[in-house]
């Protein structure tokens, strides 16, 4: 690759239209570019000049580059900084890849996420499973028609009769698997694994309420001024004043985690602690025996990964990592030492991939070896 070829790649990597053999050649440039002379850039404004230094740095350090296709791409805040010349030496996928030896992870089966799966449960009740089966009418409640639709979502529809008592169904996703749903008043929510939602099949009070048992979703809510919307978890109650918003709040975890992505919410816990949150801003909430609530700014695409159906890893830990992949894949994780547990990725990969394929994936830009045996990832050092 010339000179000219290689600025032109890091303009499609920055402007997102890199075919995935361009990125798996950025990567691999990058990858040597970390194990060559660290270098850092000298203070250049001009970025056309960045990227003359970053090619004189790349033929310093490089002998002829032989790619491999990854399904990893690098995110496009990260080529960004690596434009801005914070360093030559950042390190991306991992701080020591191994391309003269092809690694591979073992595994006495493969696991493969259920995707759209979930489990609702009808307030008199009963349970209806829910795949990516054909759609059409689910139940005819007293409050609500429930509609499937292929693809993943439910939807509430008003039934033509006269309410009764409100009545609340709860939507269950099991690990490896999110589903959506559509509620009457216009509002979409997005489960993640592992979550739990109660929610009324119809609103005919001026009040909205949902309860999210356990786990993370991610809501739109169709905003009605006289109709307030707001989400009670076991910590606290978020209140929408017109927006769309994230809540994580898993039982496993110590901090309950709500982000907002626009319009603004205000959070109560305990009935006294409050934040009103802006566009960008996660509110923290500890349950642990001293409450607090903090509020920061937050990489809005990592905390919606999830929803995109991505892992995505900006500077993050294997342990971190492996925490992910266990709740998704329902496996557990055990590490030869602790050592181990710091070693760093850069890189997304589609959650909706084969266990094995997300390992390989690490195995063959990491110093890790993965192996998967009776549910368990065992991890080492490569030999």
């Amino acid at each position: 690759m010339d000179k000219e070829l290689f600025k032109n790649l890091i303009h499609k990597v920055e402007n997102g239209t890199a075919t995935d053999e361009e990125l798996s050649t950025f990567n691999a440039y990058m990858n040597r570019l970390s194990t060559g002379q660290n270098s850092a850039f000298s203070p250049i404004e001009n970025e056309d000049a960045i990227r003359d230094e970053m090619w004189a740095n790349l033929q310093a350090a490089i002998t002829p580059v032989k790619t491999r296709r990854l399904n990893w791409y690098i995110p496009v805040g990260i080529a960004a900084v690596l434009l801005l010349g914070i360093s030559i030496g950042i390190h991306f996928l991992t701080a020591n890849p191994t391309p003269e030896k092809e690694w591979q992870a073992q595994v006495d089966h493969d696991i493969k996420p259920l995707g759209n799966a979930a489990t609702l449960t009808l307030a008199n009740g009963k349970k209806i499973i829910l795949t990516n089966r054909v759609g059409g009418v689910l139940a005819v409640q007293q409050n609500a028609v429930i509609h499937q639709t292929a693809g993943g979502q439910i939807s509430y529809t008003d039934a033509d009769k006269s309410r009764g008592s409100v009545a609340f169904d709860t939507l269950t996703t099991p690990s490896g698997a999110v589903y959506n749903l559509k509620l009457g008043d216009g509002t979409t929510v997005w489960l993640n694994a592992s979550t739990s939602l109660r929610f009324p099949e119809s609103f005919p009070s001026g009040k909205r309420e949902l309860q999210l048992l356990y786990g993370e979703a991610y809501f739109e809510v169709a905003h009605r001024a006289n109709a307030p919307f707001s989400v009670r978890t076991t910590q606290g109650l978020v209140e929408d004043i017109g927006t769309h918003f994230n809540i994580r709040a898993y039982a496993d975890e110590p901090t309950e985690k709500t982000t907002l992505l626009e319009g603004s919410v205000r959070i109560t816990a305990q009935n006294k602690i409050q934040a009103k949150l802006v566009h960008g801003q996660q509110a923290q909430l500890n349950h642990t025996a001293v409450k607090s609530l903090n509020v920061i700014n937050v990489d809005l695409d990592e905390i919606m990964a999830w929803k995109n159906g991505l892992f995505l890893f900006d500077n993050e830990k294997l342990s971190s990592i492996m925490k992910k992949i266990a709740g998704w894949y329902n496996v557990k994780v055990a590490y030869q030492n602790d050592a181990i547990k710091n070693e760093v990725f850069y890189g997304s990969i589609s959650r909706f991939k084969n266990v094995s394929e997300v390992m390989d994936m690490l195995e063959r830009t990491g110093n890790s070896h993965f192996e998967l045996k009776n549910n368990v990832i065992f991890i080492k050092p490569k030999q």
